[in-house]
């Protein structure tokens, strides 16, 4: 003899089962690792790009006061060495 809240509960789950195809499916088509991987690559991209919008509002935010100082600096010497330092370094490795 049939049961019905067994004949129900089959009917909850074929539905679930037909349902849960639609969003599961890129989950199948991988291996755990490349699913996972691929996942972890997204997550660092957008954090790093978020940084750098965030980075950017704040220094579009204070950037009146970061030229009021840039005036201020002497950028020659400053700047020669810069030059110095880096090709220094670059011809010593």
């Amino acid at each position: 003899m049939l049961r019905e809240d067994k004949i129900r509960l089959m009917h909850e789950i074929a539905k679930y089962e037909k349902s849960a195809d639609e969003w599961e499916r890129p989950a199948k088509e991988y291996f755990r690792g490349d699913y996972i991987g691929m996942h972890l690559l997204q997550s660092f991209l957008s954090f790093t790009l978020s940084y750098a919008l965030i980075l950017g509002i704040v220094s579009l935010y204070h950037l009146e006061h970061i030229l009021k100082c840039g005036q201020c600096i002497d950028c020659v010497p400053l700047c020669s060495a810069l030059r110095r330092g880096v090709c220094g370094r670059s011809l010593a490795v």
